[in-house]
């Protein structure tokens, strides 16, 4: 496809992106691109199996740019129409058109290529901020995630080949609504890798908001934590439509794009999905990278001189598995140690890496593995709906019996024991 500017239209119906040109159209007129411009904001659109749901996401974002909000801030897409394609939009303002418009400024097209490859993923991120260099820069994850949980992991076995494994350990995920849980099955980028391909693509972020499943995990932000300032994503599983990305596009770029409101984003994220999505099913937090290395030598003085193991019944789980991959860290924590001292110092470090105002939470969470059995639950799928007892807004897998092997070489394993 030529480098033109074009229009982009959704065609639901067939499931993909179309994306269209003209040799003879003249390129719709645009603000002065700057130099540098004050923020560029990358959305990365991995896999094809969410497609209708990133068009849902694309088009949001394309209304909030109709409102000309963007000033001297930049948005760039990368998205893949279909398997084994791959395309880089930038989203802006027409003045000539009086709505958003997009460009494309380079597409992939070849046997083999994912997007979740980590030589791929520092490629595109790299090229993107090569195209729209800013003052900072901020990136959004949209995909299937599990975590820092391995490929090669049973659960990840029973999701992507659709046998299951052994009934008295997997619940297989058959709900009525899908979640978004990194990569399409049997794609994916493991947390270290991602973290790596983030740090090869040279490009620091202000922040990194995860929206897919289960990333709020203290493994997985461990690997990412010299990615970004803050990361935002969810313990939990992310329904299937994700962010609302018409609410929280506008709260990236304040002050005329030149600032960013993190605290509201968690805000408005657990407003959507406790008061207007049909589901009340909305979990997230935030984390201040900087404080998770002081947060590791608490927990590796504690686990040093721990003398219980936690009973595993009386954790807080994050999603709906009948054998649990995903704990609550302060109840874990809480769980083994009983130097009152050791927990205070713990629950301090806690508020300063994961602040307290935006660990958010509904009552319940839904899980596409299945709920708790409480037909008391809130929701047309009470089902698949489990309670929230205790939240501290960021998982573990240190009890976790079937991945304790793979857990031992997780970079946080390694630091904390």
């Amino acid at each position: 496809m030529k480098k033109s500017y074009i229009l982009l239209f959704f065609v639901l119906a067939f499931g993909f992106i179309a994306l269209s040109c003209s040799k003879e159209e003249q390129a719709p007129w645009r603000n002065p691109i700057p130099a540098t411009a004050d923020q560029t904001i990358m959305i990365y659109l991995t896999g094809t199996d969410l497609r209708s749901y990133y068009n849902e996401n694309i088009q949001a974002a394309m209304k909030v740019i109709d409102r000309d909000i963007l000033h001297d801030s930049r948005i760039l897409v990368f998205l893949e129409p279909k398997r084994g394609e791959g395309a880089v939009l930038e989203l802006f303002y027409s003045p000539q058109e009086g709505r958003c418009v997009a460009d494309t400024l380079k597409r992939w097209s070849q046997n083999g290529f994912s997007s979740m490859e980590s030589g791929t993923v520092s490629q595109i991120l790299s090229f993107m901020g090569e195209q729209a260099p800013a003052e900072r820069y901020g990136l959004i994850i949209g995909a299937h995630g599990f975590g820092w949980v391995p490929e090669n992991a049973p659960i990840n076995n029973a999701m992507q080949s659709g046998i299951q494994i052994d009934p008295k350990i997997v619940q297989l995920p058959n709900g009525p609504l899908p979640t978004r849980w990194v990569g399409d099955p049997g794609r994916r980028c493991e947390t270290n890798e991602l973290g790596r391909a983030i740090g090869n693509s040279g490009i620091h972020f202000d922040y990194l908001i995860f929206d897919a499943c289960f990333m709020s995990s203290i493994e997985a932000l461990y690997d990412l934590r010299a990615c970004a300032d803050n990361i935002i994503a969810s313990p939990t599983e992310i329904m299937a439509p994700g962010f609302p990305y018409d609410m929280i596009l506008p709260l990236l770029l304040t002050d005329q794009g030149t600032h960013y409101d993190l605290d509201e984003i968690c805000q408005k994220y657990y407003d959507y999905y406790a008061q207007e999505y049909a589901v009340p099913s909305g979990c997230i937090a935030q984390t201040v990278c900087s404080e998770l290395d002081a947060l590791a030598e608490i927990v590796k003085q504690i686990e040093q001189n721990r003398t219980m193991d936690p009973e595993l019944s009386l954790l807080q789980p994050y999603e709906g598995l009948w054998a649990h991959f995903f704990f609550d860290l302060s109840d874990y924590i809480h769980a083994i140690c009983n130097d009152q001292a050791l927990l205070d110092e713990f629950d301090r470090q806690m508020g300063r890496t994961f602040p307290v105002r935006n660990r958010l939470h509904t009552p319940w969470f839904y899980s596409y593995y299945g709920g708790n059995g409480d037909e008391s639950a809130p929701g047309p799928y009470p089902a698949y709906m489990n309670r929230i007892t205790s939240y501290c807004g960021v998982s573990t897998s240190a009890p976790a019996q079937r991945v304790a092997a793979e857990w031992t070489q997780t970079a946080w394993y390694l630091t904390t024991h």
